[in-house]
């Protein structure tokens, strides 16, 4: 028998958290925001708020929610050796009713990206998607049996509390929506 070593090369960490905060109270938040205006940037109904400034009022709702983002992305700066910490530095609330998704997409200008669900049903997965020319190649020579380093993509749930972190450089998208999903995502740089 032949013995063989796999090196995995140029793998795409994403993370993973589970946060334990009073939810009602982001969800109250982020329907007040609801009435302001909007962006449509990847989203496809739904609502999505301008970036959200850093102000008493704000952080008085989202302080404890910013400073958990921070200590995974403090972690995760650790584990990867990153030159500086990644912070969260920009962040938007997310309101999708049945029907509404975001379109694939990426995050220019952030080194690491994510989103924090406030309510879902599980619904409205996030959508992450291998470059489509890597996953067209791997399509082409593996069957229907694949394993996890030829899959073209992966679906995390949305769950309240969960908050899921990847490289800004990653396609993703959101799928669409039965019932109400409110998330916060956010973008954090060095």
């Amino acid at each position: 028998m032949i013995a063989i070593d796999q090196h995995n090369l140029f793998s795409t960490p994403v993370w993973e958290s589970q946060f334990d905060l009073e939810n009602e109270k982001l969800e109250a938040y982020a329907l007040s925001l609801k009435n302001r205006p909007g962006a449509d940037i990847s989203n496809i109904g739904g609502y999505q708020s301008l970036k959200i400034n850093f102000n008493n009022e704000s952080f008085n709702v989202l302080g404890p929610l910013i400073n958990q983002i921070n200590e995974m992305l403090f972690m995760i700066s650790e584990k990867y050796n990153f030159r500086k910490t990644a912070r969260v530095n920009e962040l938007w609330i997310n309101i999708n009713e049945t029907g509404d998704y975001n379109m694939s997409h990426v995050h220019p200008g952030a080194v690491l990206s994510g989103v924090y669900y406030i309510k879902s049903n599980g619904t409205g997965t996030l959508d992450i998607i291998r470059s489509k020319q890597e996953s067209y190649l791997w399509q082409s020579i593996v069957n229907e049996n694949q394993n996890r380093e030829t899959w073209s993509g992966t679906s995390f749930v949305p769950k309240p509390g969960k908050v899921v972190v990847f490289p800004s450089w990653v396609e993703h998208a959101v799928t669409p929506c039965e019932g109400q999903r409110i998330s916060l995502a956010f973008n954090a740089t060095f």
